[in-house]
């Protein structure tokens, strides 16, 4: 199952306000680059880039 848009921004608000996430931007943006060329983005793929285990 994938994480829901809220919970992913929720996890990465508490990050920020933790400072645990200076890389992670760019993570999400070559994510949803992929998405908009279409690309196929998988649940492993986001949780890489987000940083989530």
């Amino acid at each position: 199952m994938l994480p829901r848009s809220r919970d992913v921004r929720r996890t990465l608000l508490e990050r920020n306000r933790d400072g645990r996430c200076p890389g992670i931007l760019t993570g999400i943006r070559a994510s949803l680059n992929e998405i908009r060329r279409g690309a196929f983005v998988t649940h492993e793929a986001l949780k890489r880039d987000l940083e989530i285990e």
